[in-house]
């Protein structure tokens, strides 16, 4: 059995450890210490749930748009946009609009200077989604 100092975490491995509750995380690390790194991973996706609750799900998204760059994030039912342009950040929206999403900009969620490195941040509630939307 390894010792805490020597057990190695890498990226993806932590991103799941964050998302796990205090009592899963250390179950984690008891099984990471015994069965190693990815087979306690692998044991913690998949775990069956208890019915209500739900994993959190999250993806990002960093594209060019012309000379521009837009970095798209959406943690369940939160919109992040962060840009060097304001009129990309805008023309996106407009288009999800247009897909049928609801979004309500929001101001609780603040840009963090260390992680959102573009100019302009602008946040969102994703309400509901419907059928697209068509301007003709």
């Amino acid at each position: 059995m390894k010792n805490l100092t020597e057990l190695e975490i890498l990226d993806d491995d932590y991103d799941l450890f964050c998302i796990l509750a205090d009592d899963e995380k250390i179950e984690f690390l008891f099984d990471a210490l015994t069965i190693g790194v990815s087979d306690s991973m692998l044991k913690q996706m998949y775990k069956p749930k208890p019915d209500g609750l739900s994993v959190k799900s999250s993806s990002t998204e960093d594209i060019s748009v012309g000379p521009n760059r837009l970095c798209i994030c959406v943690f369940d039912d939160i919109l992040t946009l962060n840009s060097d342009s304001l009129r990309v950040i805008r023309a996106f929206v407009r288009k999800f609009f247009r897909d049928g999403f609801i979004l309500v900009r929001t101001n609780e969620i603040r840009k963090e200077k260390d992680f959102d490195i573009y100019k302009y941040f602008k946040a969102y509630n994703i309400y509901k989604t419907g059928n697209p939307i068509c301007e003709n």
